[in-house]
């Protein structure tokens, strides 16, 4: 079985991995312990949103208004929604970030990085890009688009409503990591293999379908105007889009899903 040292942690992520409201209450007026980070270089307000103590990211003033442009099928134009409208009309749980299981979860993926990927050149890049864009991946930002009815056979689509330029980010996708068996398919229709960065017998994947953020919609293109790119963070991944290409407003927003996503499903659809 596997446990975490205490002694390791602040007096903020304690409460936060131990769901200790009250003392999260407490705790949270006070800067120094909002900000200070654990021994694996996390603070009590990364914890509360990946593990998803939604009433502690309430109380340390992490829950932002967002609001979802969509257009329906069938419908006239575009209406706009907040959180609750659409977690109800998309049957889905909305999360801006990725989601773990557990802390014990989270600390072994952070604690099975290499080391030569955590802090050395092999993971150089994955750093870099994670600090380029720090701000919006902890902001769970999405880049303005609308969510769009397509047809049957294909279902929603995601489409930006402003020109975005080449190496641009885009967002993260967003979904719960679920272990997996290495001879084990990704059988979900909004499952993204998650980066392995170990050795082992076992992966990751995120999966969003019952919850994660707009990125879920968007489709898969063989050739498509976006790149997932992995975006390291103490050892944590975040797996997020980046524009391969200038992208002109209004345009369909894709990327190519892999060979192991479609090993088990019908071709997919030509856009």
């Amino acid at each position: 079985m596997f446990f975490w040292n205490s002694n390791h942690e602040t007096p903020l992520t304690q409460a936060v991995i131990s769901g200790n409201t009250e003392l999260v209450k407490r705790l949270a007026h006070h800067s120094v312990h909002r900000k200070a980070a654990n021994y694996l270089g996390f603070s009590a307000e990364d914890l509360a949103i990946y593990l998803g103590r939604e009433e502690m990211v309430d109380l340390l003033g992490l829950q932002k208004n967002k609001v979802f442009r969509v257009l329906k099928k069938g419908g006239n134009g575009v209406v706009e929604m907040d959180v609750c409208e659409y977690e109800k009309f998309f049957h889905t749980k909305y999360m801006s970030s990725l989601r773990v299981t557990s802390y014990q979860d989270f600390c072994k993926i952070v604690k099975k990085c290499p080391k030569q990927v955590k802090v050395g050149k092999v993971g150089a890049s994955m750093r870099d890009l994670f600090e380029s864009h720090k701000e919006k991946i902890k902001n769970g930002y999405v880049c303005e688009s609308t969510i769009k009815w397509i047809d049957e056979r294909t279902g929603y689509g995601l489409f930006t409503d402003r020109p975005i330029n080449k190496g641009e980010f885009v967002g993260e996708y967003a979904g719960l990591l679920l272990i997996r068996q290495i001879l084990s398919r990704i059988r979900g229709d909004y499952c993204m293999r998650y980066p392995k960065l170990s050795f082992g017998l076992s992966y990751y994947t995120l999966d969003a379908e019952k919850m994660g953020n707009e990125v879920r919609f968007i489709n898969h293109d063989y050739v498509p105007n976006l790149q997932p790119m992995s975006a390291l963070e103490n050892g944590f991944c975040h797996c997020v889009l980046i524009a391969l290409r200038d992208i002109k407003a209004g345009e369909q927003l894709t990327y190519d899903y892999g060979e192991d996503y479609w090993s088990r499903r019908d071709p997919p659809v030509d856009f």
